[in-house]
């Protein structure tokens, strides 16, 4: 089932891109990728979520923020 955080994400996303939800203090908001490589993100995460940007990286700074950073298994395949 695709999951909601995907209506708010802009940019290159597809469908069979990898979800991530973030969890901050007070948000909870989304961004995929593709081989490690942003390909969208919601409009709070965008300072930081750039397409073509390490997803590895973005992961590891938003959990040195104490953000939460999930996987979310929503694709169809």
């Amino acid at each position: 089932m695709r999951s909601p955080l995907r209506d708010e994400i802009g940019g290159f996303s597809f469908d069979k891109d990898r979800l991530w939800r973030v969890t901050g203090p007070n948000f909870v908001a989304g961004f995929t990728e593709y081989n490690d490589e942003i390909t969208g993100s919601a409009p709070i995460l965008k300072k930081w979520c750039q397409y073509g940007h390490y997803a590895t990286h973005v992961i590891k700074l938003f959990r040195q923020k104490g953000w939460t950073v999930e996987p979310i298994e929503d694709r169809r395949g």
